[in-house]
């Protein structure tokens, strides 16, 4: 059986048994669950997707992030939870594959009642096209919210198709990437809701091309084995009410990191990210959000470290490795229906582009995409969901099932 059609066989297996669940369980859901009866669902749900996975395709897998109720809850509450599943995964540029993720949300001190959680996890996950990795993180929110840290390692394999040179390819250049990464950031609240803080990190990466010369794709080859390593400075203005499933409030955050032989890199250049998301309540429940994006780099920048179009929260609908450049914008909005205490409903749309430089992204360079999805909450005490959502871009599309919002 071809890759194409073992993505085919397993995304639709999936779609449709994650729908015949829900429809399920939406009938029998009463309007206001027990904790025991939300254990039963959440373990039908499960249940149903792993069936599939092991059906469909033995071993297959990505990450993600999932919400929750939206009502907010009491500061008194115990936020501690466990949550442990196989996790069905799709997306444009890896395929189908199935994700094995475990976290733990907790309170480092119990007697702080204004921190949000914090989270520390661990997951590995195998696409059918032979990618795969494991990764652990850590997200910490300290002295009543002053102080957040980020910790994550990862180590993976990657095919996908790249679409340098022979643009014309449908299926693009396939390729396989190594990555080994580690990053480490911390924020401090100076005022207000502005924390000002930095960030480091490294990462080898060693690609193999499964047919061609580097020359032939655009590439230099001095890429296909190298690493890039930086420290950056951050500045963000978050007034969120939650980090998983925001009701209400602003995340403006701005990055500039700074890529030099001092921490390992073996290319000089910088990269900037501006990144604003807003969220408004509609219903009291519901939600309206949206993103505005762009990014930028200067200097000898690696391939694989260019703005990338698709790429983590960025429009679905795009493979990864199909639209890059030195510059990219992007504005995209999602309304999040509730239908019922912990169902979701959603419907997004996009648009932007990606240029040599920024005054390059108009016309014909604007890329389009919109789409829709569902979700269901599977850790309710801090609002983190399931999605499956499929999106439709100008030249491409795809199916996306992952943990947590897009943004």
């Amino acid at each position: 059986m071809s890759t194409s059609a073992r993505h085919t066989r397993l995304v639709l297996a999936t779609t449709l048994a994650f729908a015949f669940t829900a429809s399920r369980l939406m009938a029998e859901e009463p309007a206001s669950p027990s904790p025991k009866q939300n254990e039963t669902l959440i373990s039908r749900a499960v249940q149903s997707m792993e069936s599939v996975r092991a059906v469909a395709l033995p071993g297959v897998a990505e990450s993600g992030s999932i919400a929750t109720q939206c009502e907010p809850a009491p500061p008194d509450k115990d936020m501690r939870e466990w949550f442990l599943a196989p996790i069905p995964m799709a997306n444009a540029t890896l395929g189908a594959g199935l994700a094995l993720g475990a976290g733990y949300f907790f309170k480092p001190d119990a007697d702080d009642e204004v921190s949000p959680p914090s989270l520390i996890g661990a997951g590995a996950f195998y696409f059918d096209s032979e990618s795969s990795g494991v990764g652990v993180g850590t997200m910490l929110n300290l002295r009543e919210d002053r102080i957040r840290v980020v910790g994550a390692a990862l180590k993976a394999t990657l095919r996908y198709g790249l679409f340098a040179g022979d643009k014309e390819d449908a299926h693009g250049v396939p390729i396989r990437q190594t990555v080994d990464g580690l990053l480490l950031s911390g924020l401090y609240r100076v005022h207000g809701d502005l924390f000002l803080g930095g960030r480091v990190y490294y990462s080898n990466v060693v690609t193999d091309l499964d047919s061609g010369e580097a020359e032939d794709v655009g590439i230099d080859p001095e890429e296909l084995d190298s690493s890039i390593g930086a420290f950056g400075a951050i500045a963000s203005y978050d007034n969120r009410d939650s980090q998983f499933f925001p009701l209400h409030g602003t995340k403006s955050e701005l990055r500039a990191d700074m890529n030099s032989s001092a921490m390992g890199s073996d290319f000089s250049y910088k990269r900037y990210e501006l990144d604003t998301r807003w969220y408004h309540a509609v219903r009291e429940r519901d939600v309206f959000a949206w993103q505005a994006y762009g990014c930028a780099t200067a200097g000898k920048t690696p391939f694989y470290a260019q703005c990338q179009y698709g790429a983590g929260g960025t429009p679905r609908g795009y493979s990864v490795g199909r639209h890059f450049d030195e510059t990219m914008l992007v504005a995209q909005a999602e309304y999040r229906w509730v239908v019922r205490p912990r169902w979701i409903v959603a419907a997004f749309g996009s648009i932007g582009g990606v240029a040599p430089q920024l005054g390059e992204i108009r016309g014909d360079a604007l890329l389009a995409a919109g789409g829709g999805g569902i979700r269901w909450v599977v850790a309710p005490k801090n609002k983190l969901s399931l999605r499956v959502d499929y999106a439709v871009g100008e030249d491409d599309s795809g199916v996306y099932i992952a943990v947590g919002e897009a943004f």
